[in-house]
């Protein structure tokens, strides 16, 4: 029996389009257009699952107005919006024959560096230049990390000490490339802003599942998936009066990227990824919306990376209530020396 022929380039754009739309609504339109109907099936039994969370989730909210009691909802609510966005994303990219120019994602660098460059679009401010600093190391399954930024006698610094309990580690790949992985982290941070008289310092534990996505179907290689939840606590200090308040923290993550090229083979690619950020005591805040509801919505970025052999080039757009536009040079190792 011959194999089946490949979708020709105008049905992959019906695919496509079918993706947006009816695949809105109904997962892995795309891909039963293409006759990958086991993929699709997957996406479609995703996206029940996706709104069967939402639904517990997030009637009880909605229903009370977001009173207290039903705020537990919302840890619901992350993997949902996650599998929803991520079926949806999935199904585009696979129906438009994505697969053909992805790349292989690389394990995790045993050290990687950053220097950077931030401007922070806030009328509200009195800042808007400051450099960037990020490094990680992985000593076996351990990973510490220390970044932050500073400006205009403004600055951030954050130290944080992970744990993967599952997934590659740097210099290592699975036989079937297969890059998902889960870490647990705690972060501790501290934070100036002379121009308002705020000290602030925060401590978080989190945990983070990185999905690759050609688990679900060969026509989602080269994609991936973030998924994460953090809970903490944060103490801002007035240096005018002395008082301070102390507030409970709790942030998200939900992402979804693909990567182009091959650092194992041409030592050259683009890593790409469209994410959501649950919080908002970052530089962007969190968005505005005009609409009635008990609590509020973080913000929403975009960071891609090139990189050629060890050295990369980053560009990163978060939007909230401020725009952060992030421009860095990267450095990384597969071993440390």
């Amino acid at each position: 029996m011959a194999p089946p022929r490949p979708p020709t380039r105008g049905r992959r754009v019906i695919a496509t389009a079918a993706a947006i739309l009816p695949g809105v609504v109904v997962r892995g339109s795309g891909h039963w257009l293409v006759d990958d109907r086991r993929t699709a099936k997957r996406l479609l039994v995703i996206e029940g699952v996706g709104l069967g969370l939402a639904a517990l989730g997030g009637l009880p909210l909605g229903i009370s107005g977001g009173a207290e009691e039903t705020l537990p909802g919302l840890a619901l609510l992350v993997p949902a919006t996650g599998l929803l966005f991520t079926s949806l994303a999935a199904d585009v990219w696979g129906a438009a024959g994505g697969a053909g120019i992805a790349g292989t994602p690389a394990p995790p660098s045993a050290l990687d560096a950053s220097l950077g460059y931030s401007f922070v679009g806030d009328p509200r401010v009195p800042f808007a230049n400051l450099a960037t600093v990020d490094a990680s190391a992985w000593l076996g399954p351990a990973q510490l990390r220390a970044s932050g930024w500073l400006g205009d006698s403004t600055w951030q610094a954050r130290a944080t000490a992970g744990l993967r309990v599952y997934g590659p580690r740097p210099g290592a790949r699975r036989d079937d490339g297969d890059t998902s992985a889960l870490d647990l982290a705690v972060s501790v941070a501290e934070e100036r802003r002379a121009d308002q008289g705020l000290r602030i310092a925060s401590g978080e534990a989190a945990v983070l599942a990185h999905i690759d996505l050609a688990r679900i179907g060969p026509t989602l290689h080269g994609t991936f998936a973030t998924i994460g939840m953090g809970f903490g606590a944060e103490r801002v200090r007035y240096t005018a009066s002395g008082t301070a308040d102390t507030s409970g923290l709790m942030s998200a993550r939900i992402g979804w990227g693909f990567v182009l090229g091959d650092l194992r083979g041409t030592g050259r690619a683009l890593e790409t990824e469209i994410y959501y950020e649950h919080r908002r005591d970052t530089l962007a805040g969190g968005l505005t919306l005009h609409i009635p509801f008990n609590g509020f919505i973080g913000y929403v970025g975009a960071v891609t990376t090139a990189w050629h052999g060890r050295y990369g080039v980053s560009a990163r757009l978060d939007a909230g209530s401020a725009y952060v536009a992030t421009i860095a040079a990267h450095v990384r190792l597969p071993e440390l020396p």
